[in-house]
């Protein structure tokens, strides 16, 4: 299990013993979920009040893909944000101000604009998401903060770099799963999964085991460079990797360790909608 994973899980356990009451649950979604949605749900008598967010101590903060020709950079559509945002339009603008500097594409290269742009990026891809605040601590497994999502400049230290990275993965087909079936069983058996079953129709392998459990590293999916096995409690499904590197905007997140307790009064009150108070 990754420490991303095993973080949001404290933070989960954390809020569930100190905030849950009669009819009031936090719940981590499990399995595979976009970068689109939030990492912890907050719901209220079977009624979802507001999404959480988890920042694992220097996690990333999202990310976006971009086109790049012989002279510009421009946002690239896809089928979750087929149009670009003000800020995402505003950093690309920046790379093509500074074209000379980005455009060669070599390694990862940190983008030094203002970082108050890098925070208006990063606010805008929060709530879009629906997220009211972020769970993070400057320690995996202790100290937990309560941030609001309009202090994240107070409390963050953002960056964004542009670089090459791999486009995604999808189901593997019949003709190459055929090819490398003994392969990815065989790269199974060195992970300790001994036994499992295999559903052709989902191209997935189901086995008795917690693979949740297991303690194993994303790395350690990887089949080799075209295959990856995406992991769930109990099955494994087998996906293609994409050859195709995009160039990529990625920011990410570092806690400066700021807290004030109020936010966490604040955070107690928004568990409470002015509709209860009242009908109270």
């Amino acid at each position: 299990m990754e420490d991303w994973q095993k973080f949001e899980r404290k933070v989960v356990d954390y809020l569930n013993e100190k905030f849950s009451l009669d009819g009031l649950y936090f719940y981590r979604r499990e399995g595979n979920y976009g970068s689109n949605q939030s990492d912890i749900i907050v719901e209220r008598g079977g009624r979802t009040l507001f999404n959480l967010d988890v920042k694992c101590p220097g996690a990333q903060a999202g990310q976006f893909v971009v086109e790049a020709s012989a002279e510009a950079f421009s946002f690239k559509p896809n089928r979750e944000r087929p149009k670009s945002t003000a800020a995402q339009e505003r950093i690309i603008a920046f790379l093509n101000e500074n074209f000379e500097k980005y455009g060669s594409l070599s390694g990862s290269k940190t983008i030094d604009c203002d970082p108050q742009l890098v925070f208006e990026l990063i606010k805008e891809h929060y709530e879009l998401k629906e997220v009211k605040y972020f769970m993070t601590s400057k320690h995996l497994e202790r100290d937990f903060r309560i941030i609001p999502i309009d202090l994240l400049d107070e409390c963050f230290d953002a960056k964004a770099t542009l670089r090459r990275k791999a486009s995604g993965s999808r189901r593997i087909s019949n003709k190459m799963f055929i090819e490398h079936q003994a392969k990815i069983e065989t790269h199974m058996r060195k992970l300790g999964i001994h036994k499992f079953e295999f559903d052709d129709s989902k191209k997935r392998y189901y086995t008795p085991l917690r693979l949740d459990a297991l303690d194993l590293k994303r790395k350690q999916l990887y089949v080799d460079e075209s295959i990856y096995l995406s992991r769930n409690k109990s099955y494994l499904d087998v996906k293609a990797l994409s050859p195709t590197r995009n160039p990529t905007i990625i920011y990410s997140l570092e806690y400066n360790g700021q807290f004030d307790e109020k936010w966490k009064i604040a955070f107690v009150l928004s568990l409470f909608p002015e509709e209860d108070k009242i009908a109270a």
